[in-house]
């Protein structure tokens, strides 16, 4: 579950107005990768149906659709309830954004909000945008000193907000002691009192972005608790890798993919030591095809999966004579095998000189 998608489930909370439904929890568990994206968000739908609506919920639904129906909504529920924190919240979030901006109406809400819930957190990424990098440190400050050696799920989804807010409010010259500081956040979020949610994954993930490097502990840390989620299974994968491309090495990846079908990572790393032995390509390219159709979620991107699968050929090619004289052969082992009819049928089509 992201960050993104768990901070809207908190919003629509009704078990207070400050602070989220117990319920929201128990939704914060990672994806288990032998699984489908489907199955899991089916899961994490299933925790949050039950929990009540609240009239707050029709405001909400209509943020970023109808967004002046939403503001109108939260100023009646706010005429009748002035310290409702979720609505101080999401009106500053609207008065915070390029479209809606009212940087008085969004200090003035989160002022109140302060006053209102005063050990709960404010935790919109949008305020990053407000052109006021003194209140902005300000309000980082404040966050900071609320979740000093606090080690609960609220404050894995906090960090990567303060984290942002200062990154955004400091130059990349000024942030040589907020670095430091990010290095004992990483400290303090190892304490093993910290619940393994995907929101605390997610912040460590974020603070490997801001750093630039990789936290080697991760993956072990967390396949104490999620053995079947990523990347608790990227040991395994370091270790295929460095045999090479050799017999051992494509049978331990088709395992793998056997155990996650729907990992399009496994398939992916696969593809790799296979480019280098043309004959395991076609497995390698199967697994692929089988975690794109088990999670079709996983690769809605631009261009469509038609075009990344026929990529995947042309990359192999690498500019290798052995693959262009070798390639019909491929091609042709690969659909009689698999009896498929979606690949490219010529060289042509698969690979462009």
């Amino acid at each position: 579950m992201s960050p993104i998608i768990l901070l809207i489930a908190i919003a629509q909370s009704p078990a207070s107005t400050c602070d989220p439904h117990p319920l929201i929890q128990q939704a914060d568990f990672p994806m288990d990768v032998r699984y489908s994206r489907a199955a899991h968000n089916e899961k994490v739908e299933q925790v949050l149906a039950k929990i009540p609506k609240t009239a707050y919920d029709e405001a909400f639904s209509l943020y970023g659709k109808q967004t002046p129906a939403t503001r109108d909504l939260l100023n009646k529920i706010l005429k009748e309830n002035p310290n409702h924190g979720q609505a101080l919240l999401l009106r500053a979030r609207i008065a915070s954004s390029q479209s809606f901006r009212d940087l008085n109406q969004a200090k003035s809400d989160i002022a109140q909000f302060h006053k209102a819930c005063p050990k709960s957190y404010v935790t919109i990424f949008e305020l990053a945008a407000v052109p006021d990098s003194t209140w902005l440190l300000q309000e980082a400050a404040t966050l900071r000193s609320q979740l000093k050696d606090r080690t609960g799920q609220r404050e894995a989804i906090a960090y990567p907000v303060l984290w942002h807010w200062e990154r955004t409010a400091l130059r990349s010259d000024q942030q040589e002691e907020t670095r430091k500081l990010w290095a004992q956040d990483i400290e303090h979020l190892r304490n093993e009192k910290f619940p393994r949610t995907a929101s605390w994954l997610d912040a460590i993930r974020n603070m490997e972005f801001n750093l630039e490097r990789k936290f080697e502990w991760l993956p072990a840390d967390f396949a104490v608790h999620h053995p079947h989620s990523a990347p608790s299974f990227y040991p395994e994968i370091q270790a295929i890798q460095d045999l090479g491309p050799t017999e051992t090495a494509f049978l331990r990846f088709a395992q793998q993919a056997k155990r996650y079908p729907a990992s399009t990572a496994v398939a992916s790393y696969w593809q790799g030591p296979a480019r280098k032995k043309l004959e395991q390509l076609p497995d390698a390219y199967l697994a692929m095809k089988s975690a794109m159709d088990l999670d079709p979620d996983s690769f809605r991107s631009s261009p469509p999966i038609q075009i990344n699968r026929q990529k995947t050929w042309s990359a192999a090619s690498s500019g290798s004579i052995l693959f262009r004289r070798s390639s019909s052969r491929a091609l042709n082992l690969f659909n009689a095998k698999h009896n498929l009819t979606d690949l490219p049928t010529s060289t042509q089509t698969a690979i462009r000189p």
